[in-house]
């Protein structure tokens, strides 16, 4: 039985994005290749796996998968799936070997002629995409011209963030702009009888068995209308119907960033990916559009070869940074900032983007910087000084690389943010032991304030998040599309209620919800005066289900009444006397 050779020993991996697929090569064409040739197995270091076709069931195979897969355990779909070679010098090797830092000189007919009218956005508010400057840059080579010098520092105008509209909404009128009517394994225990158990709020809104059989059912696509091509056909008019209201609602600000999102998934399914050294290691890969503050402008689902892609864009920026162009082609068009990390950082995304009238600023790996760069080379640089830096910027498409050296060696590509004024930072020292100021350029600043919005839109969806559970694998894409939004609503809600935390929100919203549609609960004691009672404004005026009903004698909770009657409100559950009931119940 053959084994593989030593270069690619347990180095078996399943695409992660970390580079472009450039060709045709599937795994089995590779196999064979590296079997046939001594020499290029020896230079072999891993090899990446594009997600399997549409109808696989898992994309893990029997061996474990923090140490790469075996060939013995893979099956036949797997085998027939695109690879790429990685090489130990850090060069890709398909059909064609293509150096990091180069484009094809004469890429297919299909690539360079085809252009796609479906990504054409007909609003004048929108970039439309130029296929001239695509088609040119992809016949040709990079030809850097590298200089000594500094971006000038430019004063661009953008509008003012204007969130008055969302002034005078609740939070349920808010989370409604994104979720409503048309959207729509203890958990047993909130209908238990026992007092530890039950949930008096749930149980009061909806039967058991009614709730159960609502999750059962719960579909969000026509199972007659399966589109093969798209991995996520299940789910994708939950997921177009939840972008445009993400974008409706999205008030322009000039700093957006883009990143990746993972969301926990352990179930078998051809999206699902494994990602080592991750929070979350496996589960869905989300790219993600967002604002500094976490507001997710727009995403996109990674499946490998997107149905709803853009070829041209996938041969030029690679299919990790093909989908920001997308979503950029979907907002209004002004002059934003994109902070990018390295994952996404390469010379032809930053000089389209400049092309468009955007700024860039991100961290940029070794291998994608120019063989004919005059920058100083890592290990060299790192034996410097902390706080140390140098920077060039080529003068032809006008991007900016800094080489700054802090505990390690950081390099930067911008188009935006140049490298004056120079700050500081402190740092401790370990020769003085004491904190010391450090130089800083300012594109590295600019990108410590102004990268994280996706990170930090993580952090408030796992701090409180959907543990309802199920058995389908769309199911955690859901409950994180219904996070998104209420985080999105939360954002939008502390633009006039700044105390208000993410907390308060959902429970506001889980309260409004369980008490609009359930019966009020009785609680034992003492029943509570009207001016002791809060009653949600979303629920006060609704206009749905408020009825007078005899009751002990109460005080009314009108406005400026002080009058005791015999009548109340049975969904407010306050006592209001007749001339009060209709002017208790309006918004006025």
């Amino acid at each position: 039985m053959s084994v593989i050779p030593n270069g690619i020993t347990g180095r078996l991996h399943y695409y992660n994005m970390r580079f472009y697929f450039r060709g045709g090569l599937t795994l089995s064409e590779a196999l064979d290749m590296v079997y046939s040739d001594e020499n290029i197995a020896n230079q072999v270091d891993e090899i990446f796996i594009e997600p399997p076709e549409t109808n696989v069931e898992t994309d893990e195979d029997s061996a474990d998968e923090d140490e790469g897969g075996m060939i013995h355990n893979l099956t036949g779909r797997q085998l027939r799936a695109p690879v790429e070679v990685k090489l130990i010098d850090n060069t890709r090797l398909c059909d064609n070997s293509v150096e990091p830092s180069t484009v094809p000189e004469e890429p297919p007919a299909s690539t360079a002629e085809v252009i796609h009218e479906e990504h054409l956005v007909q609003t004048e508010q929108h970039v439309q995409p130029n296929y001239i400057w695509i088609n040119d840059h992809l016949r040709k080579k990079l030809n850097c011209c590298w200089i000594e010098g500094d971006l000038e520092p430019t004063q661009h105008i953008f509008p003012e963030a204007n969130y008055s509209q969302y002034e005078h909404l609740s939070c349920v009128d808010i989370f409604e702009r994104f979720f409503d009517n048309e959207i729509i394994e203890y958990l047993r225990m909130y209908w238990d009888l026992k007092d530890d158990a039950k949930n008096i709020l749930v149980s009061s809104s909806m039967r058991r068995n009614r709730f159960l059989q609502i999750q059962r059912f719960l579909h969000l696509a026509d199972n007659t209308k399966m589109d093969a091509s798209d991995k996520a056909w299940k789910i994708r008019p939950l997921m177009d119907k939840m972008k445009k209201r993400f974008l409706d609602n999205f008030v322009p600000v000039q700093n957006l960033d883009f990143d990746e999102s993972m969301i926990r998934y352990y179930g078998r399914h051809g999206c699902k990916q494994f990602i080592r050294g991750k929070p979350i290691r496996f589960g869905y890969k989300m790219w993600c559009l967002n604002t500094t503050e976490g507001y997710l402008v727009n995403f996109d689902l990674y499946q490998g070869q997107n149905p709803h892609g853009n070829v041209q864009y996938d041969t030029l920026f690679g299919k990790s940074a093909s989908p920001l162009v997308l979503m950029l082609e979907e907002i209004p068009h002004l002059r934003y900032n994109i902070y990018v990390d390295n994952l996404f950082t390469g010379f032809n995304l930053f000089s389209y983007l400049g092309h468009l009238g955007y700024g860039a600023v991100g961290t940029i790996r070794e291998n994608r910087i120019p063989k004919s760069c005059t920058l100083l080379n890592k290990k060299a640089f790192s034996k410097k000084r902390r706080g140390e830096y140098q920077h060039v910027i080529e003068k032809n498409s006008g991007i900016l690389l800094v080489r700054w050296l802090d505990n390690s060696v950081v390099t930067m590509a911008s188009t935006d943010a140049g490298v004056s004024p120079v700050g500081s930072v402190k740092r401790f020292s370990q020769a003085e032991k004491c904190n010391i100021l450090v130089a800083r350029p300012y594109c590295v600043a600019k990108y410590n304030q102004n990268m994280g919005g996706t990170d930090l839109m993580d952090e408030c969806i796992s701090s409180y998040r959907v543990g309802v559970r199920s058995k389908k694998w769309y199911w955690n894409i859901f409950t994180w599309l219904l996070d998104a939004a209420i985080n999105n609503a939360w954002l939008l809600y502390r633009k006039h209620h700044s105390k208000t935390t993410n907390l308060l929100f959902r429970r506001e919203l889980v309260q409004v919800y369980l008490a609009r549609y359930g019966e009020t609960p009785k609680m034992p004691g003492p029943a509570k005066t009207a001016t002791s009672r809060t009653v949600f404004p979303a629920i006060r005026f609704d206009g749905m289900h408020h009825y007078v009903a005899p009751c002990n004698r109460r005080r009314c909770a009108g406005v400026d009444c002080k009058s005791f009657g015999r009548t109340m409100c049975t969904k407010c559950d306050v006592g209001l006397c007749v001339p009060c009931f209709a002017k208790y119940h309006r918004n006025v």
